[in-house]
């Protein structure tokens, strides 16, 4: 098939307060997780199993039921594992063991009573465990008895204060009563120990309970930043388990916690490309572009992708911009070049496709998109010479040998280099196009069954094209003279 304007592409790869209620809402949720997960806590050494007992086989015993316990919550059986846990106590009334797991699987399935009377327990059998004291911190604070969770978390600190939940949850109780200029230290040491979003959530909410609106923004904004990172390390791992779908989602979610999280925009850039959503790429880069305004990779990105679309003064603009920025590489000024071929300013296009190539002296590409310079402006022999000087660097440039391939059976010259320019250009990309032209090709040389059978390949991919079906008659036609 006669070639097009074939553009050969490169892929490189408000500010606003997010609603109080909303963040809230979150923020309550994150608690709920936090707070199920924390009632683990162990102290940094461990806990003895049993309290008075020494016999081996008592121990014994207590260990049996502590494995049964055990394997009954993996499987999420509580109800079976709580009763090992009682068996442990009816050997051992005192086992701190078979508290703090009876604490921690009553937390779990919301029996708060049960949950308290166990890490009740645990802190009268261990008054200086921090965990204790934590743990019961936290079921106080689930029942909304704020004051005596207050009470725990304070011990807690007592006995350990380089932990930051302790703090982090002593500065909530406190809010939750009221006490902002008392809970305000609590978050901040929370957050020196180990920063995480709800510290920051929290600093935000009680600076703005405060007065002080500018730090509560600044801490808001710090707890967006933190929440789009999960978000976007979330994506990342899902994009390397190539669930793309649940990137992409993550990568949103990033964006929706902070509109201003530049890297989910490249990624989601990225994604859409790969995808061949063009356009959609671009629009992605373009948000990216305004927060990242001097990332010339970004910018180049979006050049290369408007040229895929055509969209030749888009890519002029961006091109333009990036050689601003980088006047030493050589692609931008081929891809401002192609885009001035596109638009028909052929002699901008030689400008800059020459200018590319004196940066670069074997770039193949260029010397292509400056055959069809030649080709444009009706110089043939001069198009035909920059076509062969691109193959010479790169034999298996597809577009060039077709381009070459389809010159010479319109000429009716070199038809044996044309079968094998052509026969070359499927080998590296089995379009259509390609295959009309190989068929062609050999037609000319009067090989009409392999003539056949490749455009029979171009018609397979795709069907009904009038001009592959008037080809394939025209080599129909030579079989039937052949066979006279």
């Amino acid at each position: 098939m006669k070639p097009g304007k074939q553009q050969v592409e490169r892929w490189i790869l408000n500010r606003h307060m997010v609603q109080i209620a909303l963040l809230t809402i979150i923020f309550l949720i994150e608690i709920c997780l936090l707070n199920a997960q924390q009632n683990r806590v162990r102290d940094s050494s461990p806990l003895p199993v049993h309290g008075g007992i020494e016999s081996q086989q008592s121990t014994a015993a207590l260990q049996k039921h502590l494995d049964a316990a055990n394997l009954y919550a993996k499987q999420n059986d509580f109800s079976k594992a709580i009763e090992q846990l009682h068996k442990m106590l009816e050997i051992d009334p005192q086992c701190v063991e078979a508290h703090i797991q009876l604490g921690i699987l009553h937390s779990k399935i919301g029996n708060l009573d049960d949950a308290l009377q166990s890490y009740t327990q645990v802190v009268k059998l261990r008054p200086d465990s921090y965990s204790a004291h934590y743990n019961l911190g936290v079921i106080l604070a689930r029942r909304g008895l704020f004051e005596k969770a207050e009470t725990e978390y304070r011990h807690a600190i007592q006995l350990d204060a380089n932990q930051p939940l302790p703090h982090y949850q002593l500065g909530f109780v406190l809010t939750q009563q009221g006490k902002y200029e008392e809970a305000l230290p609590k978050f901040k040491k929370a957050v020196a120990l180990a920063p995480n979003a709800s510290a920051h959530y929290q600093l935000a909410n009680t600076y703005f309970r405060l007065g002080n609106r500018d730090e509560g923004e600044r801490q808001l904004k710090k707890y967006r930043d933190i929440q789009a990172q999960q978000y976007f390390d979330k994506a990342e791992q899902s994009s390397k388990s190539g669930n793309v779908q649940e990137a992409i989602k993550s990568y949103q979610r990033a964006l929706d916690t902070d509109v201003e999280f530049a890297p989910a925009f490249a990624r989601l850039g990225a994604i859409a490309l790969q995808q061949n959503e063009v356009e959609e790429a671009i629009r992605h880069y373009r948000a990216y572009l305004k927060l990242k305004p001097e990332s010339v990779q970004a910018r180049q990105t979006v050049a290369s992708a408007a040229l895929k679309i055509k969209d030749f003064v888009t890519a002029a603009e961006e091109f333009e911009q990036v050689i601003a920025r980088n006047p030493t590489e050589a692609y931008p000024f081929y891809g401002l070049g192609a885009a001035y071929l596109g638009s028909s300013q052929l002699e901008n296009a030689e400008k800059h496709l020459q200018k590319a190539l004196e940066i670069e002296p074997d770039f193949a590409e260029a010397y292509y998109q400056l055959g069809w310079v030649y080709r444009e402006r009706g110089q043939i022999e001069k198009a035909i010479e920059s076509f062969k000087r691109s193959i010479a660097i790169r034999p298996t440039l597809a577009p060039a040998c077709n381009t070459l391939a389809w010159y010479y059976v319109e000429q009716e010259q070199h038809l044996d280099d044309a079968v094998t320019l052509a026969k070359r250009a499927v080998e590296s990309n089995p379009i259509a196009p390609y295959w009309d032209t190989l068929a062609l090709a050999l037609y000319k040389n009067r090989r009409y069954k392999e003539a056949s059978e490749a455009i029979g390949k171009a018609l397979a991919l795709q069907p009904a094209h009038p001009e592959y079906a008037a080809h394939q008659k025209l080599i129909r036609n030579g079989i039937i003279e052949q066979n006279r």
